[in-house]
């Protein structure tokens, strides 16, 4: 589950297949779903942003998925396959990215849009289903033959939720801790645990079965916090995929990046300076051992629709460039001209 994949300038982003199974193994016979919690989502659906952080892939660097203006909506065409971010008609999202432990995971809104407890899935097709049940007053999750059922609660600075197998068995338990950030309280962490008992008693007023079902095997526990600026840029990024961390100059643009990744032998496990040109265009990534330079092809608006990527070897001083990898955007602008 703890995927992090950045090869140098290669096929570095497999993992966008949107894997959706734990690989820790929970037991001869019993296996833990990896489930992904509802608040995060939540806030982001409530927030209509998303926020880039320091631990998305070099692909997706900070100006990929920033729309430009008048745009309903950008598709990101990566060497692994496609992540959208959409708005509808009043601008509210109905289409985004978001990260967790190292995977990226397309979110998209089946619920009308202003919807106080949306419907949602995680996963694109053959992926997560989580539908509001207001029977009982929490969320549904499903996915082929699996189901959950969720319970929210908390206030204030800390969140949670509570996770039942569809026999009313504790499965998984998450906590939010929120921080006070640019006048907002937002969540900067994800603490908690799958695959067994939850940490916190059931609710015993909620509706859901009570009948009893196969043990789980040892739990999958989760650990991922993040630190804000004085602007709420995410600037740190600590899970079980590795530390990232970000400096943002005046001009709100990335300007400093380090990766710390799980693996050793990363090449990109490293300090990264990026550089912008006038037009606002990320022009250069430079690091001890990489040297990426990137060439743009834009549109009639001057948005860019594809990005070149080539690579020098710095150890050499001299310009060897390899073959470009090539990233494309398509926009849908709200009023076609």
């Amino acid at each position: 589950m703890n995927t992090r994949c950045f090869l140098p300038l290669c096929l570095f982003f497999p993992f966008l297949v949107f894997p959706l199974f734990a690989l820790d193994e929970a037991g001869e016979e019993e296996v833990a779903e990896w489930i992904y919690p509802v608040s995060p989502v939540l806030e982001i659906i409530k927030r209509q942003e998303i926020a880039w952080r320091p631990d998305w892939p070099l692909e997706a660097a900070p100006d990929a998925f920033t729309l430009p203006e008048g745009a309903l909506s950008l598709s990101l065409e990566l060497s692994g396959g496609v992540i959208r971010l959409e708005k509808d008609a009043e601008g509210r999202l109905t289409a985004f990215p978001l990260l967790c432990e190292g995977v990226l995971l397309q979110a998209e809104l089946q619920s009308p849009s202003g919807s106080d407890m949306p419907s949602f899935t995680l996963g694109g097709e053959g992926g997560w289903t989580y539908e509001y049940r207001r029977a009982f007053g929490g969320y549904a999750v499903s996915r082929e033959e699996s189901l959950y059922y969720v319970l929210l609660g908390g206030a204030g600075e800390r969140f949670a939720e509570t996770w039942y197998d569809r026999y009313g068995n504790p499965y998984g338990f998450y906590a939010f801790p929120k921080t006070l950030t640019a006048g907002e309280l937002r969540i900067c962490g994800i603490e908690g645990s799958y695959g067994g008992e939850a940490s916190s008693d059931p609710d015993p007023e909620a509706e859901v079965p009570a009948e009893a079902s196969a043990e789980y095997g040892r739990e999958t526990e989760v650990r991922e916090y993040y630190d804000f600026d004085s602007r709420a840029n995410i600037t740190r990024v600590v899970s079980a995929a590795g530390e990232f961390s970000a400096l943002y100059g005046r001009d709100n643009r990335l300007r400093y990046w380090n990766m710390q990744s799980g693996f050793r032998n990363d090449p990109f496990r490293q300090d990264l300076s990026l550089q912008w040109d006038e037009q606002g265009l990320m022009v250069r990534i430079l690091g001890e051992k990489t040297d990426l330079r990137y060439e743009y092809e834009l549109n009639e608006r001057e948005d860019w629709v594809l990005r070149r990527i080539f690579s020098v070897n710095p150890a050499y001083r001299a310009f060897f460039p390899s073959l470009p990898l090539e990233t494309a955007r398509r926009i849908q602008y709200g009023r076609e001209e």
